[in-house]
């Protein structure tokens, strides 16, 4: 029995794949930062706890300084059907 052909099309290295994963990561950090250290803060104490909070303080305080979350919020607000009750810019 023969083996299959290879797929055709455009073939993805690992390291593609990983840097998807950087680049999603940094967006989450950038976005959501608040809310992994709330969460972590939340957590209940053990090894898991101090490795949210590794992450999450650091992103926690560049979501601090950028106002990237805010206008994700707007963003939700508007994707639900209420954007017109909000004023995104000041």
């Amino acid at each position: 029995m023969a083996p299959p052909p290879p797929p055709r099309g455009r073939h993805m290295r690992a390291r593609d794949a990983l840097g998807v994963i950087v680049i999603v990561c940094a967006l989450l950090a950038v976005f959501e930062g608040r809310a992994v250290r709330k969460a972590g803060d939340e957590m209940t104490p053990g090894w898991e706890r101090t490795l949210v909070l590794a992450v999450g303080k650091p992103a926690g305080w560049l979501a601090d300084r950028l106002p990237l979350e805010d206008y994700a919020a707007a963003l939700d607000l508007f994707r639900l059907g209420e954007g017109r009750k909000i004023q995104v810019l000041p």
